[in-house]
């Protein structure tokens, strides 16, 4: 924040008397969040105003260039709900910007309370480069928006010195997450409290396309001359969204609040694990830290075009059934070609992270050792080869296998890991084995996870699992040992060395 802001409110407070910083801060950014909702309806047309009026599903926004009234659309109070490529530019970290966009704009901006935490939920859009992708066959499909989602605590600058989490997707993406879902899942990685309580601001977005999560129809019949993987929904998914919303988050909080974030962190499950591995080693000046849980990734895509798949269940006919659905072709053989070219530019985030971690980034890798849907060997396989390929790993990362963790189901671990990689990114002698992470594990309440625990474990769990002693989280490749069977996770204990043939000497 600006000194003569922050001299303002000092007085402004001093002279009330009975309004602290925090209070001014609040009442401050409270307003710039009136301001910008007011600019939001003011600058569009009419028609697009009533139908943000009439429909606040942010997966159902419809909007394009021609909506914006006037070339920088309705300012009100200092606040402009329409970003110019320009102004986005602005908070470029990597040079040079090859990742432009055809400006943004906060289709609406409202004071919410996400728990007991008051904030300023912002929706929005960025619009593409081009409205048109040459490398789609049918030319009068629309290049989408990337819709995203943020929300910024009304206590942003003075709570958590100006914070930012970017939050991958899932599956396929296509869709925004609620946020107030989010942070009730993020809970587990925040020691029991959301980020948002700790006063990060929070985005996240679709990652530029429109759909199932389960689909791959986006992925368009290719122009002549073209293959898939050149089309721009296509390259967006594949990591290009990334960068571009991060930059329309900085942009928009600054202008609400004077101030850029000090610290910008990816934290992300299944895709969006992967997705944090894209952002620090595509973008990796622009983060200071990321945490990829179960981060779900292809190690055997890039062998040869029609053997890029051979990893997956090609045969199963849950596989057979997506790719026949969704994917463009005109034979079997067409479908899988075009599938494997998507598999082989989304799903191998490289290893070479040296950028993000010169830049002083810290990266938290998180496993699962019950995990069905993500294996632990191909996250394994992943921290071999960035090991490999980096002497210094051990100055800037960690990986982690929880026992008895599935894909986010049954037992969840329970431990404060952003807290423990912010504590790392301001203190680099403040590795997590010198903070002492420990975890708990807590029940994911659902009638099929209480099925599962029923059937495996009697109903016998304990309910208030926040009593439990702490278990050591123990680096790769250690895990915590499991005593008596597989599924006695609750008994976890000190680390051991597992049996995976691959061996690092860890720092103490």
């Amino acid at each position: 924040m600006k000194a003569y802001v922050v001299a303002g409110m000092l007085a402004v407070a001093a002279l009330t008397g009975c309004q602290s910083f925090d209070q001014v801060v609040a009442s401050n950014l409270g307003q710039a969040c009136d301001d910008l909702g007011r600019s939001a309806t003011a600058g569009i047309s009419p028609a697009v105003a009533m139908d943000r009026r009439s429909n606040a599903d942010p997966n159902k926004v419809k909007f394009s260039a021609q909506d914006i009234l006037g070339s920088s659309g309705v300012g009100v109070g200092g606040q402009f709900a329409f970003l110019p490529e320009t102004t986005i530019a602005k908070v470029n970290g990597s040079s040079p910007r090859l990742l432009r966009t055809g400006g943004a704009y906060v289709t609406s901006a409202r004071r919410v309370e996400v728990g007991s935490v008051p904030a300023c939920d912002i929706v929005g859009v960025i619009l593409p480069e081009i409205s048109t992708d040459p490398a789609v066959a049918d030319r009068e499909n629309k290049v989408s928006n990337i819709s995203f989602q943020l929300l910024v605590p009304l206590n942003w600058n003075s709570s958590s010195k100006g914070k930012l989490i970017q939050f991958g997707g899932g599956a396929f993406n296509g869709e925004l997450f609620d946020l107030g879902k989010v942070l009730q899942n993020l809970n587990f990685w925040s020691g029991g409290k959301a980020p948002l309580a700790n006063g990060y601001a929070l985005v996240t977005s679709d990652s530029g396309h429109r759909g199932k999560r389960t689909s791959l129809a986006f992925v368009k019949p290719p122009a002549p001359g073209y293959t898939v993987d050149q089309q721009i929904e296509v390259r967006n998914f594949a990591g290009e969204h990334i960068k571009r919303v991060r930059d329309v988050a900085i942009a928009i909080v600054e202008q609400l609040s004077l101030a850029r974030p000090t610290r910008t962190y990816f934290v992300g499950v299944s895709t969006g694990g992967r997705e944090a591995l894209k952002a620090i080693s595509l973008f990796g000046v622009d983060y200071n830290g990321a945490i990829a849980v179960a981060p779900a990734w292809d190690v055997t895509a890039g062998a040869a075009t029609g053997e890029g798949c051979t990893g997956l269940a090609t045969d199963s006919e849950q596989f057979k059934k997506l790719v026949e659905a969704t994917v463009p072709g005109g034979t079997q053989d067409e479908k899988l070609d075009n599938l494997c070219r998507v598999v082989e530019l989304t799903w191998q985030p490289p290893a070479n992270l040296t950028a993000f971690g010169a830049a002083g980034g810290k990266l938290l890798i998180v496993q699962g050792t019950s995990d069905k849907i993500v294996p632990a060997s191909k996250t394994d396989l992943y921290w071999q080869r960035f090991v490999a390929q980096t002497p210094e790993w051990d100055e800037f990362a960690r990986y982690y296998h929880i026992p008895g963790f599935d894909h986010g189901f049954g037992y969840v671990p329970d431990f404060d890991l952003i807290g423990a990689l912010n504590r790392w990114v301001d203190d680099h002698s403040q590795t997590p084995e010198v903070q002492g992470l420990t975890y708990k594990y807590a029940l994911a309440t659902s009638l099929p996870v209480l099925l599962w625990e029923g059937l495996f474990h009697g109903f016998s769990f304990p309910l208030n699992v926040h009593v439990q002693k702490e278990k050591q989280v123990c680096p790769y490749p250690s895990v915590s040992t499991l005593t008596g069977n597989a599924f006695n996770w609750r008994r976890a204990g000190e680390c051991t060395l597992n049996h995976t043939g691959f061996h690092v000497t860890h720092p103490q």
